[in-house]
C-alpha cells in the first residue's frame, strides 16, 4: 500500500487531509451518513456504495483511463461530474480515493500504476470543485483482487478505483 504521491503539492494534500480526518468530527454531525444507498442514486452509473467498517465505500467500477497511463478519459467527464457533485454534499469528511489494477504485470509497475490512477481522480476530482484537503489517495497495484485474474472479464473487475467517506 502506497499512500500520497511522490510531489510536494501532493504531500501537502495529504497532510491537510490528514489534519481534516483528525479533526474530531463525530459521524453524528451535518456530515453524518447512514449508508450508502442515498449516495448511490447520484452517483451514476457504474458506481456502488456500501458501508465500510471505515466509513461509506464508493466502488468506481470500469472507469476508463489511457492505455497504460493516468489520464482519465474524456468520455468520463459525466461520471465524474456526478462524483464530485456527490462528495461536494458531504461536509465535513475526508476521501480517501484507493487505485486497483488486474494482475498482468510486474507488481511494482502495478503498484506504481494504481497510484498515478488514483491520483488523476483526486486531480479530477479538484477540477470539480471537490476541496484538496479532503482528498487523500493510495494505490494497491494487484493486491486486493474482487475476481480471480483468469478471464477478461474478471480482470476488468479488479480494475477499479475506490472512494471511501471516511469516519472522521
Amino acid at each position: 500500500e502506497a499512500l500520497g504521491g511522490g510531489d510536494a503539492g501532493a504531500g501537502a494534500a495529504v497532510a491537510a487531509g490528514a489534519a481534516a480526518a483528525s479533526s474530531g468530527l463525530s459521524s453524528a454531525g451535518p456530515g453524518a451518513l447512514q449508508s450508502g444507498e442515498e449516495l448511490a442514486l447520484d452517483l451514476g452509473e457504474g458506481v456502488s456504495a456500501e458501508r465500510d467498517p471505515e466509513g461509506i465505500l464508493l466502488t468506481v467500477k470500469d472507469l476508463r483511463f489511457a492505455a497504460d497511463g493516468d489520464r482519465v478519459l474524456p468520455a468520463e467527464a459525466k461520471r465524474l461530474d456526478a462524483i464530485a457533485a456527490a462528495l461536494r454534499g458531504i461536509e465535513g469528511r475526508t476521501f480517501l480515493v484507493s487505485g486497483h489494477t488486474a494482475d498482468v504485470g510486474r507488481p511494482a509497475d502495478e503498484l506504481a500504476l494504481s497510484i498515478r490512477r488514483a491520483k488523476g481522480v483526486v486531480d479530477e476530482l479538484v477540477a470539480r470543485g471537490v476541496p484538496a484537503a479532503r482528498l487523500l489517495y493510495r494505490g494497491f497495484g494487484a493486491t486486493k483482487p474482487l475476481a480471480p485474474n483468469d478471464t477478461e472479464a474478471n480482470k476488468a473487475l479488479n480494475r477499479r478505483v475506490e472512494i471511501l467517506v471516511l469516519e472522521d
